[in-house]
């Protein structure tokens, strides 16, 4: 088992070394330059522009800065931001953060709503509450998740049900404000992204929460215990969620990736200050380090995901394990 973890850490390693290097390249054969955006503000000196292109080595080519860039990385330094002129690291660590509450409880909200409605939709098959369920996920599978999460953003503004943008109140960092008040706060700013998420993921969860109860339940030793006169709920919760357990955590791995690539353009259209809209505002100014950094955080994130999805898998299902030990060998 430790011979296949140290397996999916070097595949992790290489994947980072190759998105950094692809992000490096695309950044690079975008048209246009790094001071594009500098003319268009008053009082633009070239000379200035001369000096920062300098001071970051904009002009040198683009794969011997990324020689310098993995060197500087491999050291702890991922560079500094062209556009804010701070280090890159914990620019992107803060970011990191944001995100990653933003994609845990959108999970945990879409997972909470999908698998008890799926168990349910399972065990009564084809009643009114299965086919009502059918419809909801058809409609909202429909709809796209940027359509979605603008539906959203205009349900807030016109309600006032919760904030239509950012992550915190200007008096909530007021000097004399509770902790708790803060809390409090960051949760009511919070919400319209994660219910945004966790309903673009839901009905996929649903789908397979349903299909995968229903292959159980109609399994022979669920018929055998039915048979014997085993009630129903003790079938349904016991006998037959153990044996669907196992896609179940699979999903979870491949669920979370989704997640991820949703959670970054929700965060633009409703203004939670994640990887998202860092991303957008450095590759609208060509600034490289915030560029491969994000994409570079982003594509850990999913792989270490992956990662653990296959540990709790492996851990959960002998079977799994015995598999992932003889393909570590």
């Amino acid at each position: 088992m430790l011979r296949f973890t140290l397996a999916r850490v070097v595949r992790i390693v290489t994947l980072a070394a190759a998105v950094a290097a692809l992000s490096f390249a695309l950044v690079a054969a975008a048209p246009g330059h790094v001071d594009d955006t500098w003319r268009l503000e008053p009082g633009y000196a070239p000379a200035a522009a001369a000096s920062i292109r300098a001071r970051h080595d904009l002009d040198a080519p683009w794969a011997l800065r990324l020689m310098r860039w993995a060197r500087a990385t491999a050291g702890g330094d991922l560079g500094t931001s062209v556009e804010y002129d701070v280090p890159v690291a914990p620019l992107v660590a803060r970011r990191v953060g944001r995100t990653l509450l933003l994609g845990a409880v959108g999970t945990a909200l879409a997972w909470l709503l999908a698998v008890p409605m799926g168990i349910l939709m399972a065990a009564r098959q084809h009643s009114i509450f299965d086919r009502a369920g059918r419809a909801v996920v058809v409609m909202l599978l429909a709809i796209p998740e940027p359509v979605l999460a603008l539906s959203l953003v205009i349900v807030a503004v016109r309600t006032g049900l919760a904030p239509a943008g950012g992550m915190v109140a200007v008096r909530a960092v007021e000097d004399g404000v509770s902790s708790w008040a803060q809390v409090l706060d960051v949760a009511r700013h919070l919400a319209l992204p994660a219910v945004a998420l966790a309903l673009g993921l839901a009905p996929t969860i649903l789908r397979h929460v349903r299909s995968t109860m229903r292959e159980a339940l109609d399994s022979p030793f669920i018929i055998a215990a039915r048979a014997r006169g085993v009630p129903a709920r003790r079938i349904v919760f016991r006998s037959a969620l153990r044996p669907a357990a196992p896609p179940l955590i699979a999903l979870l791995g491949l669920s979370v990736g989704h997640l991820l690539g949703a959670s970054l353009l929700v965060e633009v259209l409703t203004g939670w200050p994640g990887l998202g809209p860092l991303l957008v505002e450095a590759t609208r100014s060509r600034d490289m380090p915030v560029v491969v950094a994000v994409t570079l955080a982003a594509a850990l994130l999913l792989a270490a995901s992956n990662l653990a999805a296959d540990l709790a898998l492996s851990w959960f299902d002998p079977r799994q394990r015995d598999s992932a030990v003889a393909s570590a060998r």
